[in-house]
């Protein structure tokens, strides 16, 4: 038995390669803070904090004695539940390759957002602190004009030399606003995507 309990569910060997294999290509491009941070794992069902490196001072349970308590960071499980179709499932026995899985394509979007949100914006209910509330410096404001994009990334890039950080750099960009980057030629019919990544010398992510 496994914590999943797969065993207890009717759905064969072959339909669950299927939902696996649905949700791994679903999940992968909707990953983006995996494409900007380092990443470590999975590290299994047992593993349950990860070690900070630092001690908080508590009080001492006798005279003459110092205490600190180690810090560590203890994980958040994620779940999104959603149900399948059995008809999609027998089908899926049957060899069928245009498989309708919509409300687990649902769930893995909404499980890579909330990672994503966590990443970048924090998560204060696990005591989590995102990128964004970690910085120590003014925000860099973005321009309507899309031309703009690579004097706005300099600066940027310029703001961390400045503070001490090496690159290469990543820049994680809005639906939207990635959208309009894509589509974008600069003067002289050079890519605007191109140029934004020669800048960076890393990832662009959606």
């Amino acid at each position: 038995m496994n914590h999943l309990h797969r065993e207890l569910a009717p759905v064969s060997e072959v339909a669950w390669a299927r939902l696996e294999e649905d949700a791994k290509a679903r999940l992968v491009p909707h990953l983006a803070a995996r494409k900007l941070v380092d990443f470590a794992g999975p590290h299994g069902w047992d593993y349950s904090s990860t070690n900070v490196g630092r001690t908080a001072s508590v009080s001492s349970p006798s005279e003459g004695v110092v205490a600190a308590q180690r810090r560590v960071l203890p994980v958040v499980e994620l779940r999104a539940e959603f149900d399948v179709s059995r008809v999609q499932l027998d089908d899926a026995e049957r060899g069928a390759t245009d498989l309708d899985f919509e409300e687990l394509d649902e769930a893995v979007r909404q499980i890579a957002l909330a990672e994503n949100v966590t990443v970048f914006h924090g998560f204060a209910a696990a005591s989590i602190q995102g990128i964004t509330e970690c910085t120590s410096h003014a925000p860099v404001p973005i321009e309507d004009d899309m031309e703009q994009y690579p004097k706005v990334v300099t600066r940027a890039t310029d703001l961390l030399r400045r503070a001490g950080i090496e690159g290469p750099y990543g820049l994680a960009i809005g639906p939207e606003i990635y959208t309009g980057i894509v589509e974008t030629t600069e003067h002289g019919g050079y890519l605007l995507l191109d140029h934004l990544r020669r800048i960076l010398g890393g990832p662009l992510v959606w």
